[in-house]
């Protein structure tokens, strides 16, 4: 069995499944979002919560009720630029 890296949703047009590239760590994440997005738009006819193998990028805000963008994760660790400094590069 495969574990999923993260949880998207997906919205249903036309009985035509589409997504887009929001990808959240948990399927409640994920979930509210969706719920949300279907909130606010009127073509979709429902909404779906799938795995996904891409890396999380996002997280839902409980307090806005929004997804928000993560930060990208550094390509190098705090080590390694503490290190860099040092040397003066």
């Amino acid at each position: 069995m495969t574990m999923s890296n993260s949880y998207k949703y997906e919205v249903s047009v036309h009985k035509s499944w589409s997504g887009n590239g929001l990808r959240f760590a948990t399927h409640d994440e994920a979930d509210a979002a969706g719920r949300e997005l279907l909130s606010r738009w009127w073509v979709p006819d429902e909404y779906r919560v799938v795995e996904s193998s891409e890396l999380v990028n996002y997280r839902f805000n409980p307090d806005t009720g929004k997804p928000e963008a993560l930060p990208p994760e550094p390509v190098l660790s705090e080590e390694s630029i503490h290190l860099l400094e040092e040397c003066g590069v």
